[in-house]
């Protein structure tokens, strides 16, 4: 009898044993640096992507002192690097059709880290091509230029979002005001 339970705990310790080995692949840990849990079951944060993104802004510009020369409409495409879902560094080109205007701006941009809807603030500046009255024969005057932004996203997928805007275009020195307000669809790769 006493044989008898031996030889039942020997094939119960090998049966354990061979159960225990079995090949699986290990979870790994995700307590390292960022980014180094791919393909070992880490985690991914709610809509994240890649760090660059490429946005169509359109929407109306208005001059400051109500004198217009043409429709007041405006068309730009803007560059960002995502440092972090909370802070962008935008490159921006703009065409405004009311003054003939053309901005080449870059500036920080800072978003509340929430999903799926975002707020931001930033400050852009750059140079400012100021067109002069038509028949004049004079070439665009360059102004150094700031514009302060203030905007909402929603985050429509992984990759795409929808943003609604409001810039003010503050030529330094002469040249008139704009305000722009703008709608902007986004595509984070």
């Amino acid at each position: 009898m006493h044989r008898e339970n031996w030889s039942r705990n020997l094939l119960g310790a090998v049966a354990v044993l061979l159960c225990s080995s079995a090949g699986a692949q290990t979870r790994g840990r995700t307590d390292g640096p960022e980014n180094s849990e791919f393909g070992r079951g880490g985690y991914e944060a709610p809509g994240a992507a890649g760090p660059f993104s490429l946005e169509a802004d359109w929407g109306a510009s208005v001059q400051g002192s109500g004198t217009s020369t043409g429709s007041p409409l405006f068309a730009g495409l803007t560059l960002s690097y995502w440092a972090s879902d909370w802070f962008l560094l935008d490159v921006t080109g703009n065409y405004l059709w009311n003054n003939r205007n053309i901005d080449a701006l870059i500036g920080p941009r800072c978003r509340t880290a929430t999903y799926p809807v975002s707020f931001s603030l930033g400050l852009k500046a750059g140079v400012m091509f100021l067109a002069n009255p038509p028949g004049s024969g004079l070439p665009p005057a360059a102004r150094f230029g700031l514009a302060p932004q203030v905007g909402a996203d929603i985050l429509l997928s992984r990759h795409l979002y929808l943003g609604l805007n409001y810039a003010i275009d503050i030529p330094v020195g002469d040249g008139d005001i704009s305000h722009r307000i703008f709608l902007s669809v986004g595509y984070r790769f």
